[in-house]
């Protein structure tokens, strides 16, 4: 029988796994205070805009909900791969499969997918509030221009 990968280049491509695998945590952590940012942001425009703006506001806020619970999600799935690879790497257990590469794949799926809907997220949140803020700049200035009356002196 003919041995495939010897076992150094197993041992490192095994290590370059978990360290890899560790780096997601960093990755969430950011992803976190890219949703946490959001929520603090989209709360505080949620007063003195229109209805139709309301709505708005409130389908991103569901949004980035859903996207917090998928992120806790992949949050929990890492840290249960590293406590499934840590034996592997340090020898404790000579034994796996191909799932243990199969949960990797996935997981790094995971977390690309909701970094990268976040990131989406918060490009078309900041279109949408500038949208709002421009808008009640042209407002303002077209109130000082026009020198409007009061309400009770219009006609």
């Amino acid at each position: 029988m003919e041995v495939l990968i010897d076992n150094t280049q197993l041992d490192c491509e095994l290590q370059e796994m978990y360290i890899i695998s560790s780096h997601w945590k960093t990755d969430v952590d950011f992803v976190k205070d890219e949703i946490r940012f959001l929520k603090n942001t989209l709360n505080k425009y949620k007063t003195g805009v229109m209805d139709v703006e309301q709505i708005r506001i409130t389908q991103f806020q569901k949004i980035v909900d859903h996207e917090e619970g998928k992120i806790h999600e992949a949050e929990s799935k890492i840290f249960e791969f590293l406590e499934l690879l840590g034996p592997i790497v340090n020898h404790a257990k000579n034994e796996f499969g191909l799932d243990v590469l199969g949960k990797f794949n996935e997981l790094e799926t995971d977390i690309k997918s909701v970094t990268n809907y976040i990131l989406l997220v918060k490009r078309l949140v900041f279109l949408f509030l500038e949208k709002i803020i421009n808008a009640k700049k042209h407002y303002q200035a077209a109130l000082a221009n026009k020198k409007l009356l009061p309400l009770k002196y219009q006609l």
